[in-house]
């Protein structure tokens, strides 16, 4: 017997209850064969754009039986491919012949967010190096850098592309930001890929812009002596850090500013030894009589920075566009916590901070102010001060002369009518 299914939606003048009457047919065990046959006919009904969405739901859950009924829902207005279940796109690209195409032709409905739908269509797409390419060409122009991920780590997972050379246009015209650096995050999956961005380094390097060392970390082991060489200052640094991610990121913020010279030079072939951190702070120690010191904190322009109290200090401050500091690198000479044999005291203390009382300075840093020794240090020679402060050096006071201590960390001093800003009293 026929269900008399089109008597009754015909019959019925509420849209409510006709979907409510669709509802109960979809519960029914011969469900799909009732549908499919009343299939055409609905189409001709005023009311089927108002029950198309219901319809493409119920016939979702078996693409294999319903294909033609599918695609002709996907070509009206109501129905949207970001309506399809993430679950059931294997399925539609398997059964529904040309469905690939329409994907690619109603782009925008696309959610490269879900790691399910990119990763359907990047396995189906595999299959053809033109449908592929037609793809990639979508991902890549797209401003998704989610979908690109995904992508990408279907790809590498698989192990299914055995020239990556094709994406190179791509990676070159592509709207996101840090593609080679994405790229390099999966070169360890696939070695194909590893390969593509090795003949490509200098290439990439040059391309990425706000991850530049994660680039090179990632591919660290891969590449040949000669880059090894090249970069060997950040690669030393990076495995030098007990926590190389963090330093990695400033890396990344000296290099995207172009400023590496800074360091690199500095460096040199020398050896990196990492000696101490804080919680702004990375200190390491080139050789044995230099320091570098990479800082992410906040540069004050009331902060005295020079002064003969201070240690000498080659400073690099990396701002954003706002003027906010991002990045605070210092070059400082090693120095000893002993002066001809003698190490810091509390005679060396005294006269220091007697000092700053004098030149109308204050220390603000707690640590310090309880004399802990670890941010001072002594000048091989009084000559050696900065001329802040006097005129000249034979106007440095006696006992610095005599035992020339300096304060290290030079972001701890302000001048005395600066104390308003920081909420202090004199």
């Amino acid at each position: 017997m026929t269900y008399p299914l089109l008597k009754k939606l015909d019959e019925t003048k509420n849209i409510a209850l006709k979907i409510e009457i669709l509802q109960n047919v979809f519960l029914r065990d011969d469900a799909l064969i009732i549908i499919k046959d009343n299939f055409n006919a609905l189409t001709k009904r005023s009311y089927f754009k108002m029950i198309a969405k219901k319809l493409f739901y119920f016939l979702a859950n078996d693409p294999a039986s319903a294909n033609e009924e599918l695609l002709y829902l996907l070509t009206i207005k109501q129905i949207s491919i970001s309506l399809l279940p993430p679950r059931r796109m294997d399925e539609f690209l398997k059964h529904i012949p040309g469905f690939f195409e329409l994907v690619l032709s109603r782009w925008r409905e696309i959610d490269l967010n879900s790691e399910q739908i990119v990763t359907s269509l990047t396995r189906f797409a595999l299959q053809d190096e033109k449908k592929l390419l037609k793809l990639a060409k979508k991902i890549f122009t797209s401003k998704n850098k989610e979908g690109v991920k995904h992508f990408i780590s279907c790809i590498a997972y698989k192990n299914g592309l055995a020239d990556y050379e094709v994406f190179t246009p791509f990676i070159h015209t592509s709207k996101i930001d840090s593609i080679p650096y994405l790229l390099s995050s999966y070169a360890y999956l696939d070695e194909h890929l590893s390969t593509f961005l090795i003949d490509h380094f200098e290439e990439f390097f040059c391309l990425e812009k706000d991850y530049k060392v994660s680039f090179l970390d990632n591919l660290k082991y891969d590449i040949p002596d000669s880059l090894k060489s090249k970069y060997d200052y950040l690669l030393k640094l990076l495995q030098s850090s007990p926590v190389p991610m963090e330093t990695c990121r400033r890396l990344n913020i000296l290099l995207a500013n172009q400023s590496d010279s800074f360091i690199k030079e500095y460096i040199g072939s020398s050896k990196i030894t990492f000696l101490d951190q804080g919680s702004t702070t990375q200190v390491f120690l080139i050789e044995d009589n230099k320091i570098l010191k990479l800082c992410k904190k906040k540069h004050d322009s009331q902060t005295i920075y020079e002064h003969f109290l201070l240690a000498p200090t080659e400073t690099k401050i990396i701002k954003d566009k706002y003027g906010k500091t991002k990045l605070y690198v210092e070059r400082q000479a090693y120095l000893e916590k002993e002066y001809k044999g003698i190490p810091i005291n509390e005679t060396d203390f005294d006269h220091y901070f007697e000092e700053l009382k004098k030149q109308h300075l204050i220390l603000h840093d707690p640590h310090c102010i309880r004399r802990f020794t670890d941010n001072f240090g002594f000048l091989k020679d009084y000559h050696d001060a900065q001329l802040v402060g006097v005129s000249h050096h034979e106007e440095l006071p006696d006992w610095f002369k005599e035992r020339p201590m300096v304060l290290l960390d030079i972001d701890m001093i302000v001048k005395k009518e600066s104390l308003k800003s920081y909420g202090l009293k004199r």
